[in-house]
């Protein structure tokens, strides 16, 4: 009928029109005279987020200070662009049903991105929000654009793509680059692929960056790749990377999938007002991903390891980083033969302090670890992050950190804004954040867990403790992101073993 009942507290309870009027009540008794005020024939209500009563007791309370207000932009509208690999190998039958049967990759894909607007419905906020479908394979195709929520729902259901020729990222981005989105307006990327591009050179990398990432000012790219367990996706990553959003590789399950659209959909929730201003960062073009070649210079460091003394050296580090974070670049880089990854400061200032506190989070993130490895006997690491100086008299770097390089697949287990990925893995990389809040007697989080799994070990990098004071840095998301973890987190195996269910 039109109605959203919202939870906003145990206090008060705010009742949404489809006019865009609302009512605010003090008295849950007094819920049905103002529904049915409001509304001439009301003949059901269903609350929403009815997995509310599920969430972890653990989650922090609220700063004292603050009563949570919307976000700033909270209610305007969103477009949400679904970029859908439809590519030969998108056919393949080989996604786990959860009846025992098999479907293809592409029905698993079509059918979650169906849910996906389902959850979006079930937010007040994103009543007004649009939909556009772009399918792409050798060439991108739009399948729509500006349908409402139910028009969407209604689309998607009803189509059934063909899979055929070739991958092409580009192609895709082009064809979304297109539609008509209005100025200013909120952008959330979702783009699906089960594979690597048939393309992918310096050219792609530059047309993602300065052409389609800067023709939005509101823009999240999340990814996903959807294949076999040892396809690389690397290329989604730095995707992600460069349109500030998130990248997820379920496995080939049917239910699996779901997990990274209801996290996504969390991080839009979460994220509906746009990014807080933030210190002037460096517009640095990127460069390939690791395996390409790469134009390296060298570079003349004072280096210091974790409770080590300075030493100097020469490293060779690529001109042109290859992938970016929220606050810092990542470059190839070599010293003494080994291969590392550089960590440099996007801002445009950086300082030594800033470096070392990056560093000693590090230390800080492998002490919880050492514990929840004792007591788990989980193999898992957090690589150690050395400290870099350059030398001469206007060093390319001044201030950076390095640590090794991994081999492997990449993956983020657990976010620090709420995300969390799907998997075995993820529910012990859950675990060991939730054991970590609960070691620190509920005031820190060892979060943002990423990395590399290789014969059941876990290699750890860029860990990032939240803090209820927010202590740690500009990426600590301190309780916001605590809470956000808790919204997500369902306990496991590990979580019951370790008492913390």
């Amino acid at each position: 009928q039109g109605v959203d009942l919202r939870i906003r507290g145990t206090e008060s309870f705010v009742v949404s029109m489809e006019d865009g009027t609302s009512s605010e009540v003090m008295d849950p008794n007094a819920l049905p005279r103002v529904l049915l005020s409001a509304v001439d024939d009301a003949t059901s209500l269903q609350a929403l987020d009815e997995d509310s009563e599920d969430e972890s007791s653990d989650a922090p309370a609220p700063p004292p200070a603050a009563v949570k207000r919307p976000a700033e932009g909270v209610g305007k509208r969103l477009h949400y662009v679904l970029i859908v690999d439809v590519s030969g190998s998108m056919g393949t039958q080989d996604v786990d049903a959860g009846n025992g049967g098999k479907m293809t990759r592409i029905d698993a894909v079509m059918k979650q991105c169906n849910a996906f607007v389902d959850l979006r419905m079930a937010d007040p906020d994103s009543q007004q929000d649009l939909f556009h479908l772009v399918e792409f394979s050798h060439v991108g195709t739009v399948v729509f654009s500006n349908l409402g929520l139910q028009a969407a729902k209604q689309t998607l259901s009803a189509r059934v793509p063909q899979p055929n020729h070739q991958t092409h990222y580009v192609e895709a981005l082009k064809a979304a680059q297109t539609l008509p989105i209005p100025a200013g307006c909120g952008v959330r990327v979702l783009f699906l692929s089960d594979g690597y591009p048939s393309v992918w050179d310096e050219s792609c990398v530059n047309y993602v960056q300065y052409q389609f990432v800067s023709a939005f000012s509101d823009l999240q790219i999340h990814t996903i790749g959807f294949g076999n367990s040892d396809n690389d996706f690397q290329v989604l990553q730095q995707i992600a990377q460069l349109g500030s959003g998130t990248t997820s590789k379920p496995i080939l399950d049917f239910k699996e999938l779901a997990k990274p659209f209801s996290s996504i959909s969390r991080v839009v929730t979460e994220t509906r007002g746009g990014s807080d201003a933030k210190r002037a960062r460096r517009d640095v073009p990127l460069g390939l991903t690791p395996g390409f070649n790469s134009d390296y210079q060298h570079l003349l460091c004072q280096v210091k390891a974790p409770n080590g003394e300075w030493q100097r050296k020469t490293v060779e580090i690529a001109r042109k980083p290859h992938y970016q974070g929220s606050t810092r670049l990542i470059y190839q880089m070599t010293c003494d033969g080994e291969k590392l990854v550089a960590k440099s400061s996007r801002n445009t200032t950086t300082t030594k302090q800033e470096n070392e506190e990056f560093q000693n989070m590090a230390v800080e993130a492998q002490r919880v670890v050492n514990r929840f490895a004792a007591q788990t006997g989980v193999a898992v690491s957090v690589l150690p992050v050395s400290l870099y100086m350059g030398l001469g008299p206007s060093p390319t770097h001044q201030w950076f950190c390095a640590e090794p390089a991994l081999p492997g697949v990449f993956t983020k287990f657990v976010g620090n804004n709420g995300y969390v990925g799907s998997g075995v893995d993820t529910q012990t990389m859950e675990a060991l954040a939730h054991f970590s809040w609960a070691q620190s007697g509920k005031t820190t989080m060892v979060a943002d867990l990423q990395g590399v799994v290789d014969q059941g070990q876990f290699r750890l990098t860029d860990a990032q403790v939240l803090s209820l004071d927010n202590r740690y840095g500009p990426a600590d998301t301190g309780a916001d992101g605590i809470n956000a973890f808790f919204r997500m987190h369902k306990c496991g195996p590990w979580c019951l073993k370790l008492g913390l269910a």
